[in-house]
């Protein structure tokens, strides 16, 4: 489809979401048409491609199709996203253009763990672990659900978290046969990921296309270097990245001084949620600054343009360095990055960091099932069915990574409730 034919598809919501930058990007462009004629989808780009408008605007035209949808009061589209912040900021982002069309936003985390059943939002946007509640507790809020999409996937996959949300759709499944999935990741080289989330995954692949320009210094003066170079440069707007909060602290004061003075930040965890978000709009309203941050930024929250992403000491792999370095430059066709080292190794694994993330080579571990999510899950889905019980065949069904002679499927029909658990755990134990 040409951009006028996409244009013209997106009849309701071209407007709120796109008209304010005149045209698609390459990634919307390229998805966008798979989304409206309700297939499965795996959208890989780089940060800021605009991945998050290209699923939910398509996903809310093709609700608007059906003539009920704007006056259901009815969650239709649940949105995960790996963390609370996240969350947030994709609900800042999102709120006007889903009101615009009609519908409501809303966020279900443990910051906010309400939701009205008499006013339910048509988008829901949550974690994984509130999904995990949301479908224990409140399974009905689910049941005229129309799409699932699961945000920065990457995050998620080959973790505890991410085999526990495997679970929760295997057990959404279990009521909802016909859901349309999508799978967002700025950085990701196993392009069968979503096969593990939904059948039929089709891949929707953008390889970025901006230079990588790199500078490695060491640690050595440091902050006269980068003060040097913001000179050189003309940076207005410099994030560092620090791989514990105590440097990032330390290096706040360091760098605390012309012509940076009074508009350095600091953001990591252990800040209150209300800093954070300070600090967020700080930067992102400045027309100055330096950002020292930990991997709490390594997401895309909105803190505005960068000029200059500092990564002092390499990262934990090169998909984590992508998403650092993804943070900046976002308005030109160039990503300009230093790596700061401390001996010869780290120089030498920032080459290589570096060479690979150029090449487009990740070096991703092979998928490991994590069996602990097991025990957690079936606690989960027994209070689920607190009320009517379940089985072992049942049980066995939603655990993708679970053996039938774990559980004698085959053999044992017996009803369960949350008092046989114990017997549960224990067949489980002495069985694996």
């Amino acid at each position: 489809m040409t951009t006028e034919e996409i244009k013209r598809s997106l009849h309701r919501t071209w407007i709120p979401f796109f008209s304010r930058f005149g045209k698609l990007t390459p990634i919307q462009g390229l998805s966008i048409p798979h989304i409206l004629d309700r297939e499965n989808v795996v959208v890989v780009s780089p940060a800021a491609s605009g991945k998050t408008e290209a699923v939910i605007a398509p996903l809310i035209e093709n609700l608007l199709l059906d003539t009920k949808a704007g006056s259901l009061n009815e969650v239709r589209i649940l949105y995960v996203s790996p963390t609370r912040a996240l969350v947030n900021d994709l609900f800042r982002r999102l709120a006007d253009p889903v009101n615009y069309v009609g519908f409501e936003l809303g966020r279900k985390t443990g910051d906010r763990p309400r939701l009205d059943k008499k006013h339910l939002p048509q988008v829901l946007l949550t974690t994984p672990e509130s999904f995990d509640s949301i479908i224990t507790r409140q399974p009905r809020i689910l049941e005229e659900l129309n799409a699932v999409v699961l945000d920065e996937i990457h995050l998620l996959d080959n973790t505890p978290r991410g085999d526990q949300l495997r679970v929760l759709l295997n057990r959404l499944r279990k009521f909802h046969d016909k859901l349309q999935y999508a799978a967002l990741s700025a950085t990701v080289d196993d392009m069968a990921i979503g096969t593990r989330y939904f059948d039929d995954a089709k891949v929707c692949f953008l390889k970025s296309t901006r230079a990588l320009e790199y500078k490695l210094m060491a640690q050595d003066n440091i902050v006269d270097e980068i003060f040097c170079l913001a000179r050189a440069r003309n940076l207005k707007k410099i994030l560092i990245f620090f791989n514990a909060r105590s440097l990032a602290e330390l290096f706040s004061q360091k760098l605390n001084r012309p012509p940076f003075h009074d508009a350095v930040f600091v953001h990591h965890a252990s800040l209150e949620k209300q800093r954070r978000e300070e600090v967020e709009r700080l930067m992102n309203n400045s027309e100055k600054g330096i950002l020292c941050a930990t991997s709490t930024l390594e997401l895309g929250i909105d803190i505005g343009d960068v000029d200059c992403v500092v990564l002092y000491r390499p990262p934990f792999d090169i998909s984590s360095l992508l998403q650092r370095i993804g943070r900046g430059n976002r308005r030109t066709d160039s990503l300009f990055a230093i790596g700061v080292y401390t001996d010869t190794w780290e120089r030498m694994l920032f080459e290589i960091y570096f060479d690979r993330a150029i090449k487009g080579q990740l070096f991703e571990k092979r998928y490991q099932p994590s069996l602990s999510v097991i025990p957690q899950q079936i606690y989960s889905y027994l209070y689920q069915r607190r009320r009517i019980g379940t089985t072992l065949k049942i049980i066995y069904s939603f655990l993708p990574f679970c053996k039938a002679d774990w559980f004698g499927v085959n053999s044992c029909e017996v009803m369960l409730y949350p008092t046989t658990l114990s017997l549960l755990l224990y067949s489980l134990s002495i069985q694996s």
